[in-house]
């Protein structure tokens, strides 16, 4: 049995959690985690940066992040649509699916946490996948009913504490030993739809401590060889250098229908370059569909000004730019399928209204 990490830095981070995993589990560890994305990411670093295998477990670590892009605008909905498409993922490549939920010290200190929360748990249900839920089972553990605000050493990350971090990596293996593949219920979110890497126009590579992974120079013009929704763009951002990437939906006959600004740059103090995904839903406020033969057209952004930002990029640029040359990664492609049943879907709503209430 293989264990794959797709999470945050707090399951990035040199001296967290996983560093203590290995005392639990002796087998093969892969860690694909970014800091300070969401599960987009973590779908693009399993279509692209490893070949799933049957018996491997996905341990999936993305709350924190997703409750950090939810402030910034992010619809929570549209977050656990993309949770399904990686529990999908995980089911076709007969994979088992391990959910850890980790919680920010102010969703931890709230009497109730963001309805988010319970939307997760009613999905994993769904999918009969176990999970391990941090703050629910310290609590159950310590009998007390907050976390007490020690256990983190900033607003979203855990204390480098051994003994809290020896539990987790416990407590994560036990559901990664226990974890089985996603059952096949009618869909919640993703109404039958599939996601696929759009990337083969790729011709580089970049590469440090962390990432491998293909990029494209700049311009790019990429045709769409059939229908489908354009769900996010893949790109890095770089510090000290004041960029930004425009892309452009074509229709056959050339004319320009969508358009989004994406900068390029990190925010002050981030020093190394970072790979972002952006949800359209978020960046571009529209619907990105497109017809077969339609065209994306990808280029380096002339002019500064207000641009739209992913979390720790800045949002206002100067208007003099350095062209962005290289380092887009590529597209999140949704190609559709079968709506799920008004019944599933109003039985999955029903069971999360009934969370709610009880959470109120």
């Amino acid at each position: 049995m293989r264990i794959i990490i797709v999470g945050g830095s707090n399951s990035l981070v040199r001296n967290g959690w996983t560093k203590y995993l290995p005392d639990h589990f002796p087998g093969e560890i892969v860690n694909l985690s970014i800091g300070a994305t969401t599960t987009l990411t973590g779908i693009y670093r399993l279509l692209q940066g490893i070949t799933l295998q049957k018996g491997d477990v996905i341990v999936w670590e993305y709350a924190v992040n997703e409750i950090k892009h939810i402030e910034r605008g992010y619809v929570w909905k549209d977050l656990l649509k993309y949770i399904e498409y990686m529990i999908k993922i995980s089911r076709d490549a007969q994979a088992a699916f391990a959910p850890v939920i980790f919680t920010t010290k102010q969703e931890e200190m709230k009497a109730k946490r963001h309805p988010y929360f319970a939307g997760l748990i009613d999905l994993f249900s769904t999918y009969g996948v176990a999970y391990f839920d941090l703050s629910r089972e310290y609590r159950a553990l310590h009998k007390v009913e907050t976390a007490p605000e020690e256990i983190y050493r900033d607003a979203v990350h855990y204390a480098f504490d051994p003994i809290l971090l020896n539990w987790i990596a416990g407590s994560v293996s036990d559901l990664a030993k226990r974890a089985n593949i996603p059952e096949n219920p009618a869909e919640v979110y993703t109404g039958g739809s599939r996601v696929h890497l759009l990337n083969d126009f790729t011709d580089g590579v970049f590469e440090n401590s962390l990432l491998s992974i293909p990029t494209a120079s700049l311009p790019k013009s990429i045709q769409l060889p059939e229908g489908g929704r354009i769900a996010a763009a893949y790109y890095l951002t770089y510090p000290d250098k004041p960029s930004a990437i425009r892309i452009s939906l074509l229709s056959k006959d050339g004319k320009e229908y969508r358009r989004l600004r994406l900068s390029a740059t990190n925010i002050n103090g981030i020093r190394m370059p970072l790979l972002k995904s952006c949800a359209f839903e978020a960046g571009a406020k529209q619907e990105w569909q497109f017809a077969a033969g339609d065209r994306l057209r990808v280029r380096p952004a002339e002019r500064g000004g207000k641009v739209y930002a992913e979390y720790e990029t800045r949002a206002s640029l100067p208007n003099q730019l350095e062209p962005y040359t290289e380092g887009f990664c590529g597209f999140l492609v949704e190609t559709p399928g079968s709506a799920p049943s008004s019944t599933a879907r109003r039985g999955f709503l029903d069971r999360l209204k009934s969370r709610l209430a009880r959470l109120v």
